[in-house]
């Protein structure tokens, strides 16, 4: 797909007045060339803000309707890999659950099966030479579009792996669900990683109800709040333990108990890109989880400049910009740092990164706190200080997932 007519048509939807048709090219573009480039419209469906709500709607379908390769092949998969071992002849148009741009899913009895398309491996590195040859060093491409270019490519090498997200996922449910903590303290559900091949992986069934723009209406919304509320939080505490979930998007986690404020759990089941930081000290994973919280961009742009010989002079620039908008103070920031060419220390840059699809679930949130009738989340408007903030934290940080976090932020 060329990236370059793309972006005009983009422009040309934001200026036409015909938006269904424009719509319906940009989705038909995208469709045509392939489930790399479907992913890319994955992406832009977060930034709802920009965007605007009938595009994001739309593109966000690719979330969990992207075409589907023939059950034929995933029978014929999982019994190369598995033998007998498992129901796959129970394949079919009942049991698939959703076709991504990776792979496709499918409930089999109480285990979930999650196969790698065909030939997808050749399609992302046919798409990633085009953009390395002859897109991301272009004079007319913005630098800004580069910085994400790269790391939505190296995101897709790194969904392939079936034993990493394997791992992966064991290594979340251990960190943030310790044994000696019953179910009612638990906020978050994680799959039982079962068994995993070069081209699927086999995990246990969580049934949930997913929050995508097209459905989030049957949500009660101190519900969808709650759930804004925690994903953010998940996010903090990731970044705090240093293994950090990339791809928290609304197709990767839903809804348990959508009904019930009190009962509702959130359950997540997508580990293809985590990225471990471990090996960072735990005062940067703090601070960085700390300015994220409370939308400290000074903190932010301290935490970014730290090690620069400059560190005055930049912080100075970026203090003058400063505005009550988190967003676009964020967004400013990072476009001083290209312009200025300051290197982001990668560790940084992932963890970061890691926040940026939550930035639909704090509109969601600030959306939710203008409606009447909504208690105490109406707190949240107008914007609250740093006091308030901690007391709307605490109603939210009572799970067992979120304990050393509590201890950063309300102490």
């Amino acid at each position: 797909m060329n990236l370059f007519i793309f972006l005009i048509k983009i422009i040309e939807y934001k200026l036409s007045r015909d938006k269904k048709s424009s719509i319906l090219e940009i989705k038909n573009m995208l469709s045509d060339a392939g489930p790399i480039w479907q992913k890319f419209g994955q992406v832009l469906s977060y930034q709802e803000e920009l965007i605007g709500d009938e595009l994001a709607r739309e593109l966000q379908t690719f979330l969990v309707s992207c075409p589907t390769h023939s059950h034929e092949y995933s029978i014929k998969t999982m019994k190369e890999m598995f033998g007998d071992k498992y129901n796959v002849n129970n394949i079919n148009d009942e049991t698939l659950l959703g076709s991504g741009t990776i792979a496709q899913v499918y409930r089999i009895d109480e285990i979930v099966i999650k196969i790698l398309h065909p030939n997808v491996r050749e399609e992302i590195k046919r798409a990633s030479k085009k953009y390395e040859d002859s897109i991301k060093n272009s004079f007319f491409f913005p630098k800004k579009l580069t910085i994400f270019c790269d790391f939505f490519f190296e995101s897709l090498f790194a969904q392939l792996d079936m034993e990493k997200e394997y791992n992966s996922g064991v290594i979340i449910k251990d960190l943030l669900n310790h044994e000696d903590n019953t179910e009612l303290q638990k906020i978050f559900i994680f799959p039982q990683m079962i068994n995993y091949y070069r081209e699927c992986i086999v995990m246990s069934y969580e049934e949930c109800q997913p929050i995508l723009l097209n459905c989030r209406d049957v949500i009660d919304k101190r519900v969808l709040f709650k759930a804004c509320m925690c994903v953010t939080f998940f996010q903090l505490a990731c970044i705090q333990k240093g293994f950090v979930h990339c791809d928290m998007h609304y197709g990767n986690f839903g809804i348990r108990n959508c009904l019930s404020y009190e009962d509702m759990k959130i359950v997540v089941y997508d580990f293809g890109l985590m990225v471990d930081e471990r090996h960072s000290c735990q005062e940067l994973r703090n601070d960085i989880s700390h300015a994220l919280a409370f939308n400290d961009i000074m903190e932010m742009a301290s935490v970014i400049f730290k090690n620069n010989k400059n560190y005055d002079t930049h912080m100075a620039a970026i203090k003058k910009t400063v505005s009550q908008d988190f967003e676009k103070d964020f967004e400013r920031l990072l476009i001083y740092t290209t312009m200025k060419s300051i290197e982001i220390d990668n560790s940084v840059f992932r963890m970061l990164g890691s926040c940026e699809k939550c930035k639909a679930l704090h509109f969601i949130a600030l959306e939710l706190s203008t409606v009447p009738n909504m208690g105490e989340i109406n707190d949240l408007t107008p914007i609250p200080d740093k006091n308030q903030m901690i007391k709307i934290f605490k109603d939210y940080l009572e799970y067992n997932e979120f304990v050393s976090l509590k201890k950063l932020l309300c102490t």
